[in-house]
């Protein structure tokens, strides 16, 4: 279990107020965003910033919606560290856009999206015009990514894969071990 919920007050109605995790080298961190709908008005609706070694997890609880402004990722993952996306108790969901050149989850304009694992949930991601669904933003590579659990849906923009490399950018180590893609 975790102390950090994050929720919002009244979520049909979207904020701009975004949300940042830092994870520093070598620490583990779990945050839970429970029915967040976050348009970006400046970047990413959620970076998670992770240091060598690092591992966060976002829990999902009720419906969320990230969505990030042009040149950035919906979820935004930066640094080396591992962001595994769950679902444990079976009652979340994740739609994640991109804003043009970025990835609905991974990286933004000319960045990678590295380190992804999706255990559970409802997850839908959305690149960005140049932008893979879940993987790189324009020219970024999508590395080490794996869906071992729940559903998943994931559509790349314009050239770029619904999960790997945006536009120019590649896709390697991609895994499927469970659950259901599309």
């Amino acid at each position: 279990t975790t102390d950090t919920v994050i929720t919002q007050r009244d979520p049909t109605t979207a904020t701009d107020n975004t949300i940042t995790v830092n994870a520093d080298k070598g620490v583990d961190a779990e945050v839970v965003i429970k029915d967040v709908n976050v348009e970006s008005t400046d970047g990413a609706g959620m970076t998670v910033n992770r240091g060598e070694g690092s591992s966060v997890t976002v829990e999902l609880e009720g419906n969320n919606k990230l969505t990030g402004t042009n040149g950035s990722a919906g979820l935004e993952v930066t640094g080396e560290g591992d962001l595994i996306i769950d679902d444990k108790d079976g009652d979340g969901s994740l739609t994640a856009q991109g804003g043009e050149n970025g990835a609905g989850i991974g990286g933004s304009d000319g960045k990678d999206g590295n380190n992804i694992t999706i255990e559970g949930g409802e997850v839908t991601a959305t690149g960005g015009a140049r932008g893979a669904g879940i993987g790189g933003g324009r020219q970024g590579s999508g590395r080490n990514i794996t869906v071992n659990g729940g559903t998943v849906t994931a559509t790349g923009g314009n050239l770029s894969a619904g999960i790997g490399g945006g536009n120019k950018g590649t896709g390697t180590d991609i895994k499927v071990s469970g659950g259901t893609v599309t």
